[in-house]
């Protein structure tokens, strides 16, 4: 049986998603960005300070984003359809803010291969509502993921912050 540990963590995308759901102060629980919108493949080091040029050239695209209540069951039925493709890479992967823990099994059928999906150690609940931020692209169906539309916005689609740069040092 081969098993994938995809996230635990933070992800790069961390750097813009996350920090811009906190501006809109509605405390949404996880935040997905997919692969196809992080176009730059710049290894920065540690210690470099990011410019406003640096996360153009690696986020090209301006997307509204929008904050989605969803049930646990299509958010991970969402997820399922971002993995569709996996592991053959595809524009849909998705990246997670922090604390998004995913195991698949690539043995398994398509959209059948999340054996655990835990936020925070927490797994997800199937019934329960979680706020999640994404573009509108995704919550409008793009890359074959039909699940958010199944979703209540709960903010309009916005283009009023593009990046929040957060500097985190340990």
């Amino acid at each position: 049986m081969l098993w994938y540990h995809l996230y635990n963590g933070d992800t790069p995308s961390d750097i813009t998603v996350q920090p811009s759901h906190d501006a809109v102060s509605l405390l949404p629980h996880l935040a997905i960005i997919n692969g196809g919108f992080i176009r730059g493949d710049t290894i920065y080091p540690t210690g470099y300070m990011l410019t406003y040029k640096d996360l153009s050239h690696e986020f090209p695209f301006q997307r509204a984003t929008v904050v989605v209540q969803i049930t646990g069951a299509d958010l991970l039925r969402g997820i399922e359809q971002h993995l569709y493709t996996f592991p053959n890479p595809s524009g849909s992967f998705p990246h997670f803010s922090h604390g998004m823990s995913i195991i698949i099994d690539t043995n398994r059928k398509q959209y059948h291969r999340v054996v655990c999906a835990t936020l925070f150690d927490t797994p997800i609940d199937e019934t329960q509502m979680y706020n999640i931020v994404i573009s509108s692209f995704i919550k409008d169906g793009g890359d074959a993921c039909d699940a958010y539309k199944l979703g209540v916005d709960i903010t309009k689609p916005s283009l009023k912050v593009r990046f929040v740069i957060v500097v985190v040092t340990t």
